[in-house]
C-alpha cells in the first residue's frame, strides 16, 4: 500500500507539475471569473 501511495503521489506530481501549477492556474481562472461575475452581478439578478 505504501508503494501505491508513493507512486500515486509521483503521478500527481507529474500531472500537476509538482508545484500544483495546473491547480493554481485553474484557481486564478475561477477567481477572475468569480470577480467578473461579482462586478456584473446585477445582470444576473
Amino acid at each position: 500500500i505504501k508503494d501505491f501511495l508513493i507512486s500515486t503521489q509521483n503521478y500527481k506530481n507529474i500531472i500537476f507539475g509538482g508545484d500544483n501549477i495546473f491547480i493554481s492556474n485553474v484557481k486564478q481562472i475561477f477567481n477572475s471569473v468569480l470577480e467578473s461575475f461579482k462586478k456584473n452581478q446585477y445582470i444576473y439578478l
